[in-house]
């Protein structure tokens, strides 16, 4: 007996160690998937928000072209030296700022000496094509060809130096904690933003900092503009970057990732919170469902184990009755406040994130409640409620919602209802109601082209009462002979590595199997494998006058 009870535990400790792990590594991935879809959207609405910051970025460039493009027509319709020098002189508005008419063989005002050497994109003004080009040392250049006769007389080009540059060019950005800076394409800065300093080099220098910004530069390949996600050592952020078409520079920053998500943060937290508590309190459920039965079969005897079995078995179903009313009401709650965040957030990003969080809810209510079912059947605390209902009104309810989801996948939905069968009737129409919803939702899920049939009959009548006969036929995937006599037990799924894109716990059958029983009905199942299935249940109920 020793030796029987230490395997026991051995085994006991055996299961909990698996369910604790996997109940671990759920979390885990749940977080995981959780993390990615947030960042994957940030990404997507913080690049389409950079591509706008770009469009000021290089508006204010065009500006710059824009003036001296103006100096340059005036030029063209006035040649006269004097002409030349005054307007050059007006251009010349700043400290830090030179001006220059560069000609093929001379140059008109004094000051800094620049050559193509120095701004390969002067090469690009004489040839008639304005031109924006950096030196690190020099400054960043603008020039325009100055036109005569369909040739090019000079290039009037404006050099700003190096110090001048943050205060003129600084981009302001969509959010307070955003760094926003210019670069050329090869990567060096242009533009610095303000107080640019030695902390802002060891960032840029990170190695993941210093990958993501790889990544950015081979997405502005195709795109306009782009984000992307990364974990530096200081921290998380997410980077971006834009390119400016009409010059050799690109708008590259970052924002750190607390910054962006904001109210996202706080509704992940909360959703991985609740999701933690409900696996903790299914922990609790598992551990106690070990000791119960560990203690059963510890047992001296193996009759006065199964008794106690029998009693575990049935305090499980009560404890799980209780437990799972228990977990609605804080998860009622979660998809309360939710509700709340969808009506009154206006962000499309933290909309997506609630319409998520509302279905995967509205997906775990229902699981509670089929385990709800389940435990009240099993713990004999199931009661029907009888009463006085319209037939044609809960045939109408299943099709009104089944249908929608038949249409959805594109399968013809086709409902045969006697004529002849009585409509006023006696019995508990919620339960006959979910009996129907069941075997539809079974149908639609399991069928992926072809139809759905509900048959409403009447097998048999008598004095006061009628016999019903519910047939639901698909043309789905049907069932193997040797699954069929598992089908009505809990938790059973069939062909997972074929179905296992299909969502399901394997309660609904067992409920519906346990439901019709209650009604004093019968429940019978015909399928070929790979053809379909037909399931029919016979229920008996009064007629109502």
């Amino acid at each position: 007996m020793n030796s029987l009870k230490s395997y026991f535990n051995t085994r006991m400790l055996l299961q909990f160690f698996i369910l604790s792990l996997c109940l671990f590594l759920s979390g885990t991935l749940i977080q995981e998937k959780i993390g990615s879809l947030l960042n994957a959207t940030l990404e997507t609405t913080i690049a389409r928000q950079t591509a706008d910051m770009s469009v000021v970025a290089e508006e204010r460039f065009k500006r710059e072209l824009a003036e001296l493009s103006l100096a340059a027509r005036y030029m063209e319709s006035h040649p006269a030296g004097e002409t030349e020098q005054a307007m050059l002189h007006e251009l010349q508005h700043l400290e830090g700022v030179s001006v220059g008419l560069l000609k093929p063989a001379e140059k008109i005002l004094p000051g800094e000496g620049i050559s193509p050497e120095d701004f390969p994109g002067l090469t690009i003004a004489f040839r008639g094509n304005q031109a924006v080009d950096y030196h690190p040392v020099k400054g960043l250049l603008f020039a325009v060809p100055v036109m005569r006769g369909g040739n090019v007389r000079a290039v009037l080009y404006r050099l700003y130096a190096n110090n001048v540059l943050p205060e003129l060019f600084d981009i302001t950005a969509y959010n307070s904690d955003s760094r926003l800076l210019i670069q050329a394409r090869e990567g060096r800065t242009i533009v610095p933003y303000k107080n640019y300093g030695t902390e802002d080099e060891d960032f840029f220098h990170d190695p993941a900092v210093a990958a993501g910004y790889e990544i950015i530069r081979g997405k502005l390949l195709t795109s306009q503009a782009a984000a992307t996600y990364v974990e530096a050592k200081s921290g998380r952020y997410y980077l971006f970057g834009a390119d400016l078409p009409q010059t050799n520079c690109t708008m590259m920053g970052y924002v750190p990732w607390s910054a962006v998500a904001g109210d996202i943060f706080h509704i992940y937290t909360l959703t991985l919170r609740a999701g933690i508590v409900i696996l903790l309190i299914f922990a609790l459920v598992g551990i106690y469902l070990f000791i119960a039965r560990a203690k059963v079969e510890e047992g001296e005897a193996w009759l006065a184990a199964k008794e106690a079995a029998d009693q575990a078995n049935r305090a499980k179903s009560v404890f799980l009755a209780n437990m799972s009313h228990e977990i609605r009401t804080p998860l009622n709650s979660i998809l309360g406040l939710n509700e709340m965040v969808l009506r009154e957030s206006q962000d499309k990003a933290v909309r997506g994130y609630a319409q998520n969080i509302a279905r995967a809810g509205a997906t775990l209510l229902s699981l509670i409640n089929d385990i709800l079912d389940l435990s009240k059947i099993e713990s004999g605390r199931m009661e029907l409620v009888l009463t006085n209902y319209d037939l044609r009104e809960l045939l109408t309810n299943a099709v009104n919602i089944m249908g929608p989801r038949a249409a959805k996948k594109g399968l013809a939905f086709q409902v045969e209802v006697d004529s002849v069968l009585p409509l006023g009737l006696y019995g508990d129409s919620a339960r006959l109601q979910q009996i129907l919803l069941n075997l539809l939702s079974n149908a639609i899920k399991y069928t992926e082209e072809g139809s759905v049939t509900l048959k409403v009959q009447q097998e048999s009548f008598e004095v006061n009462q009628v016999h019903l006969r519910f047939v639901v036929q698909d043309t789905g995937i049907g069932i193997r002979s040797e699954d069929q006599l598992k089908l009505f037990q809990e938790f059973e799924r069939f062909d997972a590595e074929k179905n296992r894109g299909i969502e399901g716990t394997g309660l609904g059958l067992a409920i519906t199997y346990r439901l019709v029983h209650l009604m004093e009905g019968e429940i019978k199942v015909e399928s070929v494998y790979g053809k379909g299935s037909i399931f029919t249940v016979e229920p008996s109920q009064v007629v109502h006058r």
